[in-house]
C-alpha cells in the first residue's frame, strides 16, 4: 500500500470578506497585507484567511490558525472545520479569524493542518498610526460645515456578556452626548458592567480618523 499523498499549500491571501459561487468559485474582497492600528492592544479585528491547497485527503478535516511574531512568539487565533471532498484534487479553504493585535511590526499568519501537520504562512505587517489631530482651523470649518460627519459612533458589544455600549467620538469640544451615549474614556479601557474590560484606544482613533479623513476632503485635500 502507497504513501498518502503529502499534503502542500498554495497561495494565500488575507482580505476583509468572502463570498463563494455556487459554482465553488471563491470571491475575495479587500485583500490585505497590513493592518493600520492607533493603540494596543488593538480593538478586535476580523478578518479571514483564504488559502489554496493540494491532496488533502477527503473526509472531516481541521485547519489551526496562529500569529506569529519576530523571536516565534506564537499565538493561537482559532480553528476551521470543514468535509474535504474524497474527489477533489485541489481546495480552496476558508478560514474566518479574529484578533487583537498587541504590538506594532512584521508578523505571520500561519495556518496547520491539523492530522497532515501540514502548514503555511502568509506575512503581514501591523502599523502603528499617529494619533489624529485637528489644527485651529480645521476645527473651526468642521464646526460650522454643512454635511461633514461632526460626531461618528460606534457599537462595542462585549464579548462576555454580549451587552451592547455605544461611544462616540468628535474634535469638538462643545458637542454634547445624546442620552445612552458614552464617550471612549481617555485611559483606552472600559469596564463593562459585568466586569470584563475592553481596550477601546485603537477603535476611537480609527473613528477620529475616518471624521479626519472626510474633513481633509472637504477642505479640498487628499
Amino acid at each position: 500500500m502507497g504513501k498518502p499523498p503529502v499534503v502542500h499549500f498554495g497561495g494565500g491571501v488575507l482580505c476583509e470578506s468572502v463570498r463563494r459561487s455556487e459554482s465553488g468559485a471563491v470571491d475575495c474582497y479587500g485583500v490585505f497585507t497590513g493592518i493600520l492600528a492607533w493603540g494596543f492592544p488593538t480593538f478586535l479585528r476580523k478578518w479571514n484567511v483564504v488559502l489554496t491547497a493540494y491532496d488533502v485527503p477527503g473526509g472531516p478535516q481541521s485547519a489551526a490558525v496562529s500569529i506569529v511574531y519576530a523571536g516565534r512568539k506564537r499565538m493561537a487565533l482559532g480553528t476551521g472545520n470543514w468535509e474535504q471532498d474524497e474527489k477533489a484534487v485541489g481546495s480552496i479553504l476558508h478560514l474566518p479569524v479574529s484578533c487583537q493585535f498587541v504590538r506594532a511590526g512584521e508578523c505571520k499568519i500561519e495556518v496547520t493542518l491539523l492530522g497532515s501537520m501540514a502548514r503555511t504562512q502568509v506575512p503581514l505587517i501591523v502599523v502603528e498610526q499617529p494619533w489624529p489631530k485637528f489644527s485651529p482651523r480645521e476645527l473651526k470649518y468642521l464646526s460650522n460645515a454643512e454635511g461633514i460627519p461632526k460626531v461618528l459612533r460606534a457599537t462595542v458589544v462585549c464579548s462576555d456578556c454580549s451587552r451592547p455600549v455605544v461611544f462616540e467620538a468628535t474634535p469638538l469640544k462643545d458637542i454634547e452626548l445624546l442620552p445612552g451615549v458614552s464617550a471612549f474614556p481617555e485611559s483606552g479601557e472600559y469596564m463593562c458592567e459585568c466586569g470584563h474590560a475592553m481596550q477601546l484606544r485603537d477603535l476611537e482613533g480609527q473613528t477620529l480618523q475616518s471624521i479626519k479623513t472626510g474633513l481633509v476632503r472637504a477642505m479640498g485635500g487628499s
